[in-house]
Formats: C-alpha cells, sequence, structure tokens
C-alpha cells in the first residue's frame, strides 16, 4: 500500500511559494488512504484515494495543501471486469493528452486476482469512466499500487506487490495499454533484509542525474503490521538501484 504519498504532500506544504503559517494532522479526518496528487494549471491541488467512505474511488481538492475540501466518489460505475470487487486500491493521477488518466488497482470478477486498470476523465473531479479492460493482472495480489511516471521520451508505469519484484513497462501514447513489443523490467527485490520481504507502493522522483525510488516495505496492515517507507536510487531506471547504507 502507498503510505509515502502523504509525506510528499507535506514536502509540498514546507517547500512551496505558497502563504502558509501553520498546519494540523490529519489534513483529512477520514477513511482516506493511499494518496495520490497532482496539480493543475489553474493551481488547484486534487487528492486522490483509495476505497472509502462508501466511494470506490474519492477525491479532495485544495488550493493550499492545508484546508482540504472532500468530494466523494468519481468513480461510480465499477468496471466491467470488476463488478463485484471490495478493493479498489492505490489511485495514480495523470494529466496529459487533454485528459486526466486514473490509474487504480482492484480485483478482477473471473478469479481472486488483482488487476490494474484506468479511467478517463475530461475533468479532475470525474466521474472517470472506466476504459472497459485491464492493463495487466498478476498472480495474488502481484499487480497493485500503480504509479505511472514520464522518463522525458514516454509513459511508464509502475506496479508491484505480494513477494514478488516491482516491475515497470512502457505504455502506448494512448496510456490506455502496455506498448506491444515490450516487456515488464524488474527493478526492486524482495530479499530477507528487514521490511523487504514484500516491496510495493513505488513512487519515482528525478532529480539532476538520478532516479529516486521511494517505496514501502513487508506488512502493511493488521495486527502483525511491520512496515517501512525505504528509498532507492540510480541514474537510470533500469539500475542498478543504490539503497541507503550501501
Amino acid at each position: 500500500m502507498k503510505i509515502l504519498q502523504i509525506a510528499l504532500i507535506v514536502s509540498l506544504i514546507c517547500h512551496s511559494s505558497l502563504s502558509i503559517t501553520t498546519y494540523q494532522n490529519p489534513l483529512i479526518n477520514n477513511e482516506f488512504s493511499d494518496p495520490a496528487i497532482i496539480q493543475t494549471k489553474q493551481g488547484i491541488f486534487y487528492l486522490y484515494g483509495s476505497q472509502g467512505n462508501g466511494a470506490t474511488l474519492q477525491a479532495a481538492s485544495s488550493t493550499d495543501l492545508v484546508t482540504w475540501i472532500w468530494h466523494g466518489e468519481i468513480l461510480p460505475d465499477k468496471p466491467r471486469w470488476a463488478t463485484v470487487s471490495p478493493y479498489f486500491w492505490g489511485p495514480s493521477p495523470v494529466y496529459t493528452n487533454n485528459r486526466y488518466y486514473l490509474y487504480f488497482a482492484a480485483r478482477q470478477d473471473a478469479d481472486v486476482n488483482m488487476c490494474i486498470g484506468v479511467a478517463i476523465s475530461d475533468n479532475p473531479l470525474g466521474p472517470f469512466t472506466d476504459v472497459g479492460n485491464p492493463i495487466l493482472c498478476g498472480e495474488g495480489y502481484s499487480a497493485i499500487d500503480p504509479h505511472v511516471f514520464f522518463d522525458g521520451k514516454q509513459w511508464l508505469i509502475f506496479w508491484g506487490s505480494d513477494s514478488q519484484p516491482i516491475y515497470y513497462q512502457p505504455l502506448t501514447q494512448d496510456m490506455l495499454t502496455l506498448k506491444e513489443g515490450t516487456t515488464p523490467t524488474p527493478i526492486l527485490f524482495p530479499s530477507g533484509i528487514e521490511y523487504e520481504g514484500l516491496v510495493e507502493g513505488i513512487y519515482i522522483w528525478k532529480k539532476k542525474n538520478y532516479f529516486y525510488a521511494f517505496y514501502s516495505g513487508d506488512v502493511c496492515c493488521g495486527t502483525n503490521a511491520h512496515s517501512a517507507v525505504m528509498v532507492a536510487r540510480a541514474t537510470s531506471l533500469e539500475g542498478p538501484w543504490t539503497k541507503i547504507g550501501e
């Protein structure tokens, strides 16, 4: 699960040019997990969250990153491939091609495996409409926590969990499918190191000559939760990736 992006929101608050004197946590005091944020050309920030508060996927907006307005449901019609899924996790928003794209994970109806889909809208608050088929599926919970990143040449989708590697693969220009002729590239692997028996929730950041991969590890939830946020960096997305202490 994505536990890191709320920290990035706080970082935006601290380093933005907005006239902000103070804030108080929680910023949104209800069931709003896996936050992911974008800013429009109009300067408004939109925050997207996993299922909760009766919504399949939900959104909030702010002009100052401190005061948030909750807007509720943004995917009113469940995808035809996930009509009974109780899970809609880890939204990743992108604006390109004059449209808003919202990538998410859900359990497909055909079996118990999770898949990653995408919904589109002309408005950052939706309603978003699923495109009809998942982009990719994986065994168990391995295909969750999508993150979409532009590397300067093309859009890439990252995903991974369930003691499998974190992968990325190029998207087509229309953002709706995986690019033909490409295969998933693994970049981060679970290991015997503490907190890395499972890796997930990746977020890529480019600064100067380095790509930074922020990700979470191990057991996210429940009475035996044992989770942490980690970081690695590399000069290319293919790696090798160097972690803190290496």
